[in-house]
């Protein structure tokens, strides 16, 4: 007998929301010193797996979206759509 694992996470799988909000937490912690203002949005401004802010102004809002692009991708995790 042969045993198999995932190297990700199927999409689909009933677990799929629940882990991808889990990593999202934990990238989030990883990266607060590097990127405050990204990790701070994702601990406190998620529900279920969107990120639901707002900005004081377009500069700031760029440099969040920026922010969590990057960390996204750190895990190959793509942020499709983001609303400031």
């Amino acid at each position: 007998m042969r045993t198999y694992g995932f190297l990700r996470q199927p999409f689909g799988s009933t677990g799929s929301p629940c882990v991808a909000i889990f990593i999202a937490k934990i990238l989030a912690k990883d990266y607060k010193k590097h990127y405050p203002f990204a990790a701070s949005m994702i601990l406190s401004s998620s529900i279920v797996d969107d990120i639901i802010r707002s900005a004081e102004n377009k500069e700031e809002a760029t440099r969040i979206q920026s922010q969590l692009r990057e960390i996204f991708a750190s895990v190959k995790m793509k942020a499709a759509k983001i609303f400031l």
